[in-house]
């Protein structure tokens, strides 16, 4: 036997198998409308199906498009109401039509768009690896439209919304104004739509690894109706885009809700987060970094925040981060606070390298106020890590640096507002004048003890009365508490006397207060060339 004689046995063998592939079982769009809404079959099953459009006039149902043009009202091809209604076939009188029978399609191939609007699901609707080849008018506009679009319109589920599409074809789901108690999505390429939806927050899960999907939740309502102590995972998207906008999310439990976002672009706006939240924003499928905006969210309760790194073109506000009241995920929320945390020291790296990776962001883009606030929460739990290890063996090189630490706090809010060290530099040196004014000088013109018998002839009564001497009075207080700040002030700035021009304790003092001066000085002039040289 030759050899084209056994590639024409082998082809003769195979040609069943390959043609099984195409080869699809056909039904209607009118057939399978009256098997969903006419049957009274408990459970529906499609395999290797193909379902082509014989509706009239294709179904066309008007809708008001939120894809490219949220302004457009146009027409979705596949929709059954008009059918059902020239069959006799009406909704309840709460305006709903009631689908008993569970659904299930696999590996099938619809000719045109499938639309869903006012439908009761009792039972599952499950579609696994379907296609919608042909291209959708609410996709028209988005570059590279290749397939079709599922649509649920003001549908609700009382039973289970399985969607695993790994379909070749670029596709459309919408999820508009529906109510699902169980929802499971697996999108390969898609362009999913969600808006103003509700789900129950502990039976959603959101999936994809594809890098042309796009995915954006809109308006929408998670409130959780599980206690269970784990969490899900609420989305988890290697995805071009991800947008996750107006929405409410409620978990009055303790469990931490999870948002993994992969995603070349993420945004994060105007949401309520009355829940534990984590979220982890990175770039880990993709080589180059993640744009992220994060604007107008509101966290009432826990954020856990997991950062690998941050695109320059992002969006960040320390405010939209809970005013950087945030922790990191280390068996619950971690935070760097309490001696149990500070004790953790890997912990305590991971924590504050998140926060190094927002002062570097910050400070790349050139935002001087978000570095230094980033700066100044980093530095305070450093000393609260100082704090506790000095607590832990003390010693005095310990002691020295969590109180050097506390100075610097509060003298420069370290070293990023050099304006604050002359306010508390004023203080001290009216503090320290206060002190001099009752101790004599070289420079005093009156001694002390006369301007004490101007005050006691001020508080006596005399043919002078007591205009003059109250005059007499404030005249040499003035002259005293100028030359104490004068004396304070010399002290302070270190300018040097020759000799101290006082006498008693107050030489001491003056020796002391040259010393603090020189040493916050030198704290001044470091501060003030860190924020010059941003």
């Amino acid at each position: 036997m030759n050899l084209l004689s056994i590639r024409v046995l082998i082809l003769f063998f195979l040609l069943p198998v390959l043609a099984h592939g195409e080869n699809l079982k056909r039904v209607s769009y009118s057939q399978l409308a009256l098997d969903l809404f006419g049957s009274e079959k408990q459970a529906l099953e499609y395999k290797n199906t193909e379902f082509y459009n014989d509706l009239p006039d294709e179904g066309k149902e008007y809708f008001m498009s939120d894809s490219w043009r949220p302004e457009k009202v146009g027409f979705i091809r596949g929709g059954f109401r008009a059918f059902l209604l020239s069959k006799g076939i009406l909704p309840g009188k709460d305006g709903f039509y009631a689908v008993t029978n569970s659904i299930h399609f696999e590996q099938c191939r619809f000719e045109d768009d499938l639309r869903f609007v006012h439908c009761r699901f009792e039972a599952p609707l499950e579609l696994i690896d379907v296609d919608f080849p042909k291209a959708s008018e609410d996709g028209v506009g988005i570059e590279e439209n290749q397939g079709g679009a599922l649509l649920l319109d003001s549908c609700e589920f009382r039973s289970a919304f399985l969607f695993d599409c790994k379909s070749k074809n670029l596709i459309f789901p919408r999820l508009r104004s529906c109510r699902f108690e169980y929802v499971f999505m697996l999108l390969g390429q898609a362009v999913l739509r969600v808006k103003k939806c509700s789900f129950d927050l502990s039976s959603f899960w959101l999936q994809s690894h594809h890098d042309k999907t796009s995915v954006t939740i809109d308006s929408c309502d998670f409130q959780a109706k599980s206690n269970d102590s784990f969490g899900p995972s609420l989305t988890e998207l290697a995805v071009n885009f991800f947008s996750f906008r107006n929405n409410r999310i409620a978990d009055h439990s303790k469990r931490i809700n999870t948002f993994v976002c992969p995603s070349t672009n993420i945004d994060l706006s105007h949401n309520q987060f009355d829940a534990n939240v984590k979220l982890v924003l990175s770039s880990a499928y993709f080589s180059h970094e993640p744009t992220i905006n994060l604007e107008s969210n509101v966290f009432k309760k826990q954020l856990i925040l997991k950062l690998e790194s941050i695109g320059l073109a992002s969006k960040l506000d320390p405010k939209e981060l809970n005013n950087l009241n945030f922790g990191i995920d280390w068996n619950g929320f971690y935070n760097a606070t309490g001696s149990v945390q500070i004790e953790n020291q890997r912990a305590f790296r991971i924590y504050q390298k998140t926060n190094k990776l927002l002062f570097d962001f910050f400070r790349s883009t050139g935002d001087l106020g978000s570095s230094n606030e980033t700066y100044v929460h980093m530095m305070k739990a450093e000393g609260r890590k100082l704090t506790f290890e000095y607590q832990q063996n003390p010693s005095f090189q310990r002691y020295f640096r969590y109180r050097l630490n506390s100075l610097l706090y509060h003298y420069t809010r370290y070293g990023t507002d050099p304006a604050r060290s002359i306010v508390v530099s004023l203080y001290v040196i009216l503090l320290f004048a206060f002190f001099y004014f009752f101790f004599p000088s070289n420079w005093e013109v009156q001694s002390k003890a006369r301007l004490f018998q101007d005050f006691q002839d001020f508080i006596e009564k005399n043919d002078k009365g007591y205009a003059k001497p109250f005059l007499k009075l404030l005249k040499g207080f003035g002259v005293s508490m100028f030359n104490a700040i004068i004396l304070s002030l010399n002290a302070f700035t270190t300018l040097g006397f020759g000799e101290i021009p006082t006498t008693g304790i107050a030489r001491y003092v003056c020796v002391i207060q040259g010393f603090i001066g020189w040493f916050l000085l030198s704290i001044f002039t470091v501060a003030l060339f860190n924020q010059a040289q941003f």
